[in-house]
């Protein structure tokens, strides 16, 4: 049953009866959840995201229904199949996560996870209507959090960076730093913008090379804020975060490019290898570097591949 377009997301607490709790959900999703759910788990959270109709262009393309059962051991994600079929639940353990992305446009949603499973990275991804932000981000932090806790980054005895760094960048990338990447207690220690990389055609059309961007370095992540690409004269109203836990980075690299330096955020949890990239000015890219060398972390340069 289709409750509708973009459904309103919503949240069960742990009642301290878990069979209470998995009640709340539709039938094909609580035992889906069940056959992967340790006894021992203890339920803090679970957020449920009815199966909706998502604006797609010219038509609305249909979304399952999901939830992200948030424990003590990390996050369990459930999903309605086909008809038929019965609904997957995937298990992503709070040491084996890679990062954590988040796309907000309006009223659409996109919740991405990488974790490592067997050696291998994998995602999982969660389609939801961003009124109920509010009610999955505590989720994500504490999951964050618990990655630090159960595998700590290297001790720094770094001090903060002013707030009178954040507050010169762009008031809407000031306000997602502060609300988005900085979690309570989190220190942060750099800090570098990017604008918006534009160019002209014919001297009337604009194409965007690049979206404005911000990397950010704190005690327990190396985060980005990207806007979503402007098309023309068009304002952008949507970005996406990405939070990567440091104690997985195992360093970066960069290679030079067009418009500076293409950076590669190289990553390795529980035997999976991941890489992130963004491609940042030759003088944005300096000042990272400079910022992640003084606080340990190991940086290579390598030529362009189109000149090997």
């Amino acid at each position: 049953m289709n409750p509708g377009h973009m459904g309103r997301p919503r949240l069960f607490r742990n009642l301290a009866d878990l069979s209470a709790d998995l009640a709340d959900l539709s039938a094909d999703l609580a035992d889906a959840a069940q056959t992967v759910l340790s006894p021992n788990d203890e339920v803090r959270r679970i957020f449920v995201v009815p199966p909706q109709e998502f604006p797609s262009w010219a038509k609305y393309r249909y979304g399952p229904g999901h939830a992200l059962i948030f424990t003590d051991a990390g996050v369990i994600h459930v999903q309605t199949a086909a008809r038929g079929q019965p609904a997957q639940a995937r298990v992503v353990p709070t040491a084996a996560v890679h990062y954590v992305q988040v796309g907000l446009l309006l009223l659409y949603g996109r919740l991405e996870i990488g974790y490592a499973v067997e050696g291998r990275a994998q995602q999982v991804a969660l389609e939801f209507n961003t009124v109920g932000w509010d009610l999955l981000q505590p989720g994500l932090m504490d999951l964050l959090r618990d990655v630090n806790i159960v595998s700590p980054p290297v001790e720094t005895q770094a001090s903060a960076i002013s707030a009178a760094v954040i507050e010169r960048l762009p008031y809407k990338f000031a306000n997602g730093v502060k609300i988005y990447i900085l979690a309570p207690g989190e220190r942060l220690l750099g800090l570098v913008f990017q604008p918006g990389i534009w160019t002209r055609r014919l001297l009337i059309f604009r194409r965007q090379v690049t979206p404005p961007i911000v990397l950010a370095l704190t005690d327990r992540c190396v985060s980005l804020i990207e806007e979503e690409p402007s098309v023309g004269a068009s304002h952008s109203y949507g970005w996406t975060f990405t939070l990567i836990p440091r104690r997985g980075v195992t360093g970066m690299r960069s290679e030079p490019t067009p418009l500076g330096r293409l950076i590669s955020i190289e990553l390795l949890v529980e035997g999976a290898v991941a890489t992130r990239e963004l491609e940042l000015t030759a003088e944005v890219a300096a000042t990272w570097e400079a910022q992640w060398r003084s606080h340990g972390g190991e940086w290579r340069v390598e030529a362009s591949k189109t000149a090997q």
